[in-house]
């Protein structure tokens, strides 16, 4: 028996839940800068490394970031939430439906790197 898809679903937030993301966001900056500071580090350092991979998505995340486009851009482009662009921008394992469907708005033939 197959497995069963698991898909997220993904939702705008209220204006009343974002003011309340953005009042706990807040408070938890407030109280542990150092612990974000180091988060944001590590972010940009396996950003760096994903970007520069020779592989096909290392070839996406090259093309995502010449062309500009931000993950809720591509989110609303491809169908997929905005935590699974920074998933992969970071490179971290994906749906392989998500880099086919990069690689379309991309316009990007994939090919072998090496």
């Amino acid at each position: 028996m197959p497995a069963p898809e698991i898909r997220r679903t993904y939702r705008e937030h209220t204006p009343e839940e974002h003011q309340r993301w953005l009042e706990l966001r807040e408070l938890v900056e407030q109280d542990m800068p150092e612990l974000i500071r180091e988060a944001q580090e590590d972010l940009a350092r396996a950003k760096a490394v994903a970007m520069q991979e020779p592989t096909l998505s290392g070839q996406l995340r090259r093309a995502i970031a010449a062309k500009g486009y931000d993950r809720r851009q591509l989110a609303d482009l491809t169908g997929f939430c905005a935590g699974d662009i920074a998933r992969f921008m970071c490179g971290t394992s994906v749906d392989s439906e998500l880099i086919d469907k990069l690689a379309a708005v991309l316009h990007q033939e994939l090919r072998p790197v090496g």
